[in-house]
């Protein structure tokens, strides 16, 4: 697998490369270093190889394409030197870049076929992450798009939203689409309290802090819903550029015993992070991007049937109907939704019990399954 990421902090990759092991494959995972990592280490019986590049702090579109550049080249080069050692049968390169296929080319040449797996559609990343607008720069995105699928044997993405948009750019594409669904036991939760009428209401938000993620819309109702008499405590799991502008917040609004962060967490916490908490906070900004995405904190949510609080994203609702979750956009709406929880806590347990029927038929389980298979199938017909 070729991935321009920390192995160790991207969970969809390493539940792959787990489901693959279990099958009986050999996996080895060419990635990032983050400074002071091992050049080489197994971990859980994955051989996992870092090159000398680590993510830049300067998140500028130069920045980007230098450590793209940077990590393509040496990624071609040891994969070059790792496939003379020792033949590989196949090649599994994660988006972004989409262009980190063509480190495969020592292998393809000689046949070997390579999977590319879209977390993400550049175009759109670029353009809502960097406000890169330039029609010319989205051009050159869409042709490096439509090379690496070409160039690519086969071709994974992460839900049906972003398939549909990939499938109208490129007609002839075909998908395996393998969720981001957690693992069995990275989800399980003990289950949820009862809410008394007048008790408090508890909700978490996990994962990376960021201003598009929305937390501080959340953040910004509760003095409002504190004056209706609502009693809400907020727990925050995971770090991010984000945070420090959410603490300021929470200390200008005097917030500081309602909003606890607990910084970074692991798969492995989840069920911990999750217990006993009334309802899950999910309130991406809609844009053209958010709408192609179906969070995987939403799934999580959905998995450990805690009620979900989201913006109506195009992707998830297209899964989750409006009476599997409780969707909101503006503030108004949020603070409406919040009371409607409150009031009949028993109806908001209902809208879970069906997101958890859909999340459990996109399982993880029933997904690594097909993954391994469509593995299979490549290799079958190089």
């Amino acid at each position: 697998m070729l991935l321009h990421a920390y192995y160790v902090r991207d969970p969809r990759v390493q539940r792959a490369a787990h489901a693959l092991r279990d099958a009986g494959w050999t996996v080895k995972v060419i990635c990032l270093n983050e400074g002071d990592e091992p050049t080489s280490e197994i971990i859980d019986d994955v051989q996992v190889l870092r090159r000398p590049v680590s993510r830049s702090q300067n998140r500028t579109r130069f920045r980007f394409i230098l450590e793209y550049g940077s990590f393509m080249l040496r990624s071609f080069i040891k994969l070059w030197r790792e496939d003379r050692h020792e033949r590989h049968d196949v090649v599994i390169v994660h988006n972004m870049p989409n262009a980190l296929v063509f480190s495969t080319l020592p292998v393809r040449i000689r046949g070997c076929p390579v999977i590319l797996d879209l977390h993400d559609a550049s175009p759109e990343v670029f353009a809502n992450h960097f406000g890169v607008k330039s029609p010319l720069f989205n051009k050159l995105l869409m042709l490096e798009e439509t090379l690496a699928m070409k160039y690519s044997s086969a071709l994974i993405t992460v839900n049906r939203g972003i398939e549909a948009v990939f499938t109208k750019r490129h007609p002839w594409a075909e998908f395996l689409v393998v969720h981001n669904s957690s693992a069995a036991q990275d989800s399980t939760s003990p289950g949820n309290p009862v809410l008394e009428k007048q008790g408090e209401l508890h909700a978490v938000f996990h994962g990376h802090l960021h201003e598009r993620y929305g937390l501080q819309r959340f953040i910004r109702v509760l003095p409002q819903l504190a004056a209706d008499g609502m009693t809400v405590t907020l727990d925050v799991h995971g770090d991010g550029p984000y945070r420090d502008p959410l603490e300021a917040l929470v200390e200008e609004l005097g917030l500081a015993d309602s909003v606890r962060f607990h910084g970074a967490f692991t798969p492995g916490d989840l069920p911990d992070i999750l217990a006993d908490k009334h309802l899950g906070v999910a309130l991406h900004v809609r844009n053209e991007l958010g709408d192609l995405l179906l969070p995987v904190k939403i799934l999580e949510y959905a998995e450990a049937g805690i009620p979900i609080v989201s913006s109506r994203l195009a992707t998830v609702q297209s899964y989750f109907p409006d009476n599997c979750a409780n969707y909101c956009d503006s503030d108004e709406e949020l603070l409406r939704c919040m009371k409607e929880i409150r009031d009949d806590y028993a109806t908001a347990l209902c809208r879970a019990d069906r997101a958890k029927k859909i999340a459990k038929s996109i399982s993880w389980e029933h997904d690594s399954a097909m993954l391994v298979d469509y593995v299979d199938a490549t290799c079958s017909t190089r």
